[in-house]
């Protein structure tokens, strides 16, 4: 069973910009009522999606660096980070407020491999 990961200022490059697979980071915080219920939608994408994507969160008032570097101004904020696109300086895809396993998995689903091919 694959278990929701949990980043920081200390982990985040190592664990999101050095993955080998995409990653998926709710920003957010222990008094965010929509993070908080974004968190199940979480929790059921990282079994999901367990060898395909990372998925997990970060409680922004632990992680003032990363908030800063990434602006990140609006709780919760999803942001898809992809090893290619990080490259490039930016982030695969980016969204605020409550989102919808629909939501979510619309936003992950173009940078998953196919390896049928």
């Amino acid at each position: 069973m694959a278990t929701l990961s949990t980043f920081d200022d200390t982990n985040f490059s190592c664990e999101v910009l050095k993955s080998d697979i995409p990653v998926v980071v709710l920003f957010t915080s222990a008094w965010c009522g929509p993070g908080r219920q974004m968190l199940p939608v979480m929790v059921e994408l990282c079994e999901a999606f367990a060898d395909q994507v990372k998925v997990g969160t970060l409680d922004t008032d632990n992680a003032p660096d990363t908030v800063a570097t990434y602006k990140i101004t609006t709780l919760p904020t999803l942001c898809v980070f992809e090893k290619a696109v990080i490259k490039r300086g930016t982030w695969a895809g980016t969204r605020s407020g409550f989102l919808s396993r629909e939501q979510v998995v619309d936003m992950i689903t173009p940078l998953l491999r196919d390896d049928s091919q």
